[in-house]
Order: structure tokens, then sequence, then C-alpha cells
């Protein structure tokens, strides 16, 4: 699989494959995260991911 944001969750970094991962909308940019867990850290700082990937 070819690196791409969409496919990686900007908090962790986990690879996300399939449609078993969650998505949030941000600004206009959709993010897509693994688990409630790291949405709720994006969340409490978006700026912090804002030019992901990292």
């Amino acid at each position: 699989m070819m690196f791409n944001k969409k496919n990686t969750d900007p908090v962790c970094g986990m690879t996300l494959e399939g449609k078993n991962f969650l998505r949030v909308e941000y600004n206009g940019t959709e993010y897509y995260f693994c688990s409630p867990n790291c949405i709720e850290k994006f969340n409490m700082e978006p700026s912090k991911y804002k030019n992901w990937p990292f």
C-alpha cells in the first residue's frame, strides 16, 4: 500500500486498511483514525496535526 495521509492515523501513525477506521473532518480536510482514543487526542490539539504527515 502506498503512503497516503487518508489511510494513516495522524495521531499514532497506524496504517489503516479496509474500512475499519473512523473519519473526522476538520477545516475542510478529512482525517482518518484507528480508534476513538486517537480522535479524542486529535480533538484536544488539532493544530498539532495540521501539517500531517509528520
